[in-house]
């Protein structure tokens, strides 16, 4: 027959600590990744691409042959424009502010 074992009772403190630290390892990650400025560098070079092509376009006469082909690459680059723009204005940016303000409500408990 098995021996009865009594369940273990949680070590509330210990609990209690690991939460606490939660909010600060996520603004230790937050603070790195707002360092990273690869997604800045990408926005760029996509936006002053579809600048200069829109340029390029209205200065130039393109032949017949390669119209399909400068049309699809205008299709694509409007679609990462849209997508540079969503990301810096639209909803990461409500997000970020989010972020911004838990930030702020954490803080402010700390203190």
């Amino acid at each position: 027959m098995a021996e009865y074992t009594p369940p273990i009772e949680p070590n509330m403190e210990e609990i209690e600590e690991k939460f606490k630290t939660a909010p600060a390892i996520q603004l230790e990650v937050k603070g790195k990744s707002v360092r990273d400025w690869t997604p800045k560098m990408i926005a760029i070079f996509i936006t002053v691409a579809f600048v200069y092509i829109q340029y390029m376009l209205i200065t130039t006469i393109v032949e017949q042959s390669m119209r399909e082909i400068v049309i699809r690459s205008l299709g694509t680059l409007d679609t990462l424009v849209v997508l540079v723009f969503s990301y810096y204005f639209g909803s990461s940016l409500s997000s970020q502010k989010k972020s911004d303000h838990i930030e702020n409500l954490t803080t402010s408990q700390k203190e």
